[in-house]
């Protein structure tokens, strides 16, 4: 019932296309890139996720805190055997001493399952050891407490209640603000691009960039400590046509 809860409630649909389709915006452009899915369960994310991604991917780590989904995921997937392994992953341990290589993944995709941990901090910084500088991590979250239904439903689940000592009380969801915050002091750029929600539901998108000095200086240059002297005889501005490019010119 979870699982289904988790593909076709009120607008999950929704937002598994907006997460599939910022995983396949990635794809289109790092083609062989190494993915890595947080809790995967049963693999209903998974299905949607591999179908949008069609292939253009390197190398895809289905994991999950216990290894009972696998035998039947492995079924599931197997058109995809050639690529796929399947490891149990805690994201509240240390990574290394679970058999995971630091910095191996170009994207980290984690479909409601962060906030279910004791501390966003801790869990967050243990993410971001997966994931290489440059490479990314999809978070599909939700992000307010108001609408009552999600608690009813999922409050007799002690997950539901992990963070209360992190300051969480009433549910275990933080708003883009308070993940924005987490995000920047553990290595990543902050929320780099949520999408919207409408009261019924209120899920939300959510990527970030992982950085370390060389990818902030490529993010922001000019705001870069080791910026080099630039002289007048070696900038060169390239122009567009339009009106707005003529204005930032």
């Amino acid at each position: 019932m979870l699982n289904k809860f988790y593909t076709d409630a009120l607008g999950m649909k929704r937002y598994l296309q907006d997460l599939t389709r910022m995983a396949a915006q990635i794809s289109h452009r790092y083609p062989h890139m190494s993915v890595l899915e947080v809790g995967a369960g049963t693999g209903g994310a998974t299905k949607v996720i591999l179908r949008e991604l069609d292939n253009a991917f390197g190398s895809y780590c289905y994991t999950d805190i216990s290894t009972g989904f696998f035998n039947e995921a492995k079924e599931t997937f197997r058109a995809h055997k050639a690529k796929m392994t399947f490891k149990a992953l805690d994201i509240e341990k240390d990574i290394v001493e679970q058999g995971f290589e630091e910095q191996s993944y170009d994207l980290l995709i984690a479909n409601l399952d962060v906030h279910a941990t004791k501390n966003l901090e801790h869990t967050m910084r243990n993410l971001r050891r997966l994931v290489k500088p440059g490479g990314y991590l999809l978070l599909l979250e939700i992000k307010d407490n108001n609408p009552l239904r999600f608690g009813f439903i999922l409050g007799g689940v002690p997950g539901w209640w992990l963070g209360h000592d992190d300051g969480r009380i009433m549910s275990p969801c933080v708003n883009i603000p308070a993940w924005n915050e987490v995000m920047r002091k553990t290595g990543f750029a902050g929320v780099d691009s949520a999408t919207g929600h409408v009261e019924t539901c209120p899920l939300s998108v959510m990527i970030t960039q992982a950085v370390d000095d060389r990818i902030r200086s490529m993010r922001e240059p000019l705001l870069s400590p080791n910026l080099p002297e630039i002289s007048k005889t070696t900038l060169t501005i390239v122009e567009g046509t339009g009106t707005k490019s003529s204005q930032l010119t």
